[in-house]
């Protein structure tokens, strides 16, 4: 019977391993590849190196910081992959420098699985390139900045790209395996699955039609998407399945609204979310990926299509299969996107690196010599600049963070001057959203760059969590809605932060005014009665 395991011509592309040659396959593995992954772990310290240089407390890690353990929350998320990764490697991920390192080799790790993929022989300029891409596009950094979670976020990535390689072996423990792999992946985070898709495509494109290997007809092409098609909706099923059984199991929560809209489709739609999402990414409207995106993908389509146009191999059916493929690679990282009509978070569009460095790849295989050289150039400007726009972010992150350091300072003072030292435990309740001064040094998009402070519009649990790190223990958040109805009563003659007067204690409560009351804060206010 055919398999994708050989070529066409009874010749083994992935030939069963003997127990015997495991050690020696590994070694050979590592000088075909080993350059490319310490290539990318390279690129990759040149890009976060910054953040290695200082601790800093990034969202979410103010939470963190008052728990030890792994964190059942996510078990309630439907990511108990997280959970698992977060009992075994790091119960307490609230740390420097360790969770970037893991998130960084897991990620170059990534690199190397992925263009080993698409390549049929040993690394050349093009796979280095395209492993560069994958680590430095700067959605990576948006993901990055989670230290308590960025870590597992990338074994995902890892196990999803290791997934669809097991995938084409074709065997049926092979698939078999990969499924296993790629469930665990989305329990780690389901938008990993996204990068799984545009791996396969960049595979199905590059070996299947350009290359001809694996697959010699249209047709078998074609069932083999859909047998991947099959194989991704069962995967995406079973982990469904599987957080369910582990939510009910360990936690009484509902599950994370966000990851259940996903399924049932009631999430928020915006019909033009989709189109806005491809102009914030290649079209220059976000900073960070920058006019250079545009340029670097428009060559790299170009080239693309005069490589799969040129194939004098290959007929018109193969071509046509080749465009479409083409498109899918372009699309696939906004399928979440697609699926909702929901303007998701950059740190779920984890298909994008693999999409650029796909099409770079492919693109550079074009025989056409100015164009050729005009991907390359391309490459080498866009690269440089995601190199500085990571750079950038990373130091907003580090600026903003002694920033946030300064003022929660300055309001432990404002505290104690209207508590004293010895009052006991007392309840914080936040009036407004303070806005940090901006600065150029400082730029600020989603949540890079960001004070604590405004995160939700103005958290009281977080503000009092930053309060906790810094040693202030008797902070707690506001018990509702008793806590809202005081400081209803007093702050509107309070003035604005951070002017004397701006933090008043009232028995057990603190008011802290940083403005007028946030949308999301009026919203509790009449969520319980108040005005």
């Amino acid at each position: 019977m055919y398999t994708n395991a050989d070529d066409g011509n009874g010749q083994q592309l992935y030939p069963e391993i003997p127990p015997a040659l495991t050690t020696r396959y590994a070694a050979q593995v590592w000088r075909a590849w080993g350059g490319v992954f310490i290539f990318a772990m390279l690129i990759s310290l040149v890009a976060y190196g910054i953040a290695l240089t200082g601790a800093i407390i990034s969202i979410d890690e103010e939470i963190h910081s008052g728990r030890t353990g792994a964190t059942i929350q996510w078990i309630a998320q439907d990511r108990w992959g997280m959970y698992l990764l977060n009992w075994l490697l790091l119960p307490n991920p609230v740390l420097p420098f360790l969770p970037l390192v893991v998130g960084l080799f897991a990620n170059a790790t990534a690199a190397t699985v992925a263009v080993s993929l698409w390549c049929t022989s040993k690394a050349t300029p093009r796979e280095y390139l395209a492993a560069a891409f994958i680590v430095i596009t700067p959605v990576s950094a948006f993901v990055h900045q989670f230290d308590t979670s960025q870590y597992g976020f990338f074994i995902g990535v890892l196990a999803s790209v290791l997934s669809v390689k097991l995938f084409v072996n074709a065997t049926i423990r092979s698939r078999l395996l990969g499924l296993v792999l790629l469930v665990f992946a989305i329990s780690v985070y389901q938008a990993v699955a996204l990068v799984a898709v545009v791996s396969y495509l960049v595979w199905f494109l590059g070996k299947g039609i350009l290359q001809e290997v694996h697959l010699n007809t249209p047709k078998r092409l074609i069932i083999n998407g859909l047998l991947f098609g099959a194989w991704l909706i069962t995967g995406a099923v079973l982990h469904k399945l599987s957080a369910l059984l582990t939510r009910t199991l360990f936690t009484n929560g509902d599950g994370y609204s966000l990851v259940d809209g996903l399924y049932d489709g009631e999430l928020p739609r915006k019909s033009n979310a989709f189109f806005n999402t491809i102009k914030e990414y290649f079209w220059a409207g976000m900073w960070p990926m920058g006019w250079q995106t545009t340029v670097l993908v428009s060559i790299a389509a170009l080239a693309t299509i005069v490589v799969i146009v040129s194939n004098h191999k290959r007929n018109n059916q193969f071509k046509l299969l080749g465009i479409a493929a083409m498109f899918g690679i372009f699309v696939s990282p906004f399928l979440l996107v697609i699926l909702t009509s929901f303007p998701w978070p950059t740190r779920t569009m984890l298909g994008i690196p693999f999409a650029i460095a796909g099409l770079v790849w492919i693109g550079l295989a074009c025989k056409a010599l100015l164009l050729r050289w005009a991907l390359v150039l391309a490459s080498i400007v866009c690269s440089w600049h995601y190199v500085e726009s990571i750079n950038r972010l990373m130091y907003s992150d580090l600026l903003s963070w002694q920033h946030d350091h300064d003022v929660a300072l300055q309001l432990q003072e404002h505290i104690i001057t209207e508590r004293g030292t010895d009052s006991g435990d007392f309840r914080i309740i936040v009036i407004g959203a303070y806005t940090p001064p901006a600065t150029p040094a400082i730029r600020r998009i989603e949540t890079i760059g960001a004070s604590i402070f405004e995160w939700d519009r103005g958290n009281p649990y977080r503000v009092a969590a930053i309060l906790k790190f810094l040693g202030s223990d008797e902070a707690s958040g506001p018990s509702l809605p008793g806590d809202i109805e005081t400081a209803l009563g007093v702050f509107p003659s309070m003035p604005m932060w951070p002017i004397d007067g701006s933090v008043k204690s009232v028995g057990d409560v603190v008011i802290v005014k940083f403005g007028d009351p946030t949308h999301p804060q009026q919203a509790l206010f009449k969520k319980h009665g108040l005005n």
